[in-house]
């Protein structure tokens, strides 16, 4: 029998990742302001990264949903963010939200 190779392992844990519970975080600010919208399979480790971000001070809410695995996770997180278009994720740029970010960031 032949040894996986590393890109076999590689395929094996994505494959692996892709099928366990994901969960969607929404971030809200005092106000009830969506300000961003992401999906993940490790929550502690990706709070953390968030922690760096300078929009991390507006948080005062956060919200989780969890689901089966990465496509119905990633499904509901695009369909959240284009329900709610937070202020801080990248695609709210296409949506011309930069001015409203601006807004929030000196009112907040």
């Amino acid at each position: 029998m032949e040894e996986p190779t590393p890109v076999d392992l590689k395929r094996r844990m994505r494959s692996e990742r892709e099928r366990k519970p994901h969960f969607v975080y929404e971030f809200y600010d005092r106000t009830g302001q969506a300000l961003y919208v992401g999906c993940t399979v490790d929550i502690p480790t990706r709070l953390r990264a968030h922690m760096t971000k300078h929009w991390w001070a507006f948080v005062h809410d956060v919200r989780f949903v969890r689901y089966q695995d990465r496509l119905s996770g990633m499904t509901a997180e695009l369909e959240r963010i284009r329900d709610l278009q937070p202020l801080y994720n990248v695609q709210a740029t296409d949506w011309g939200n930069e001015q409203v970010r601006e807004r929030h960031r000196r009112s907040v």
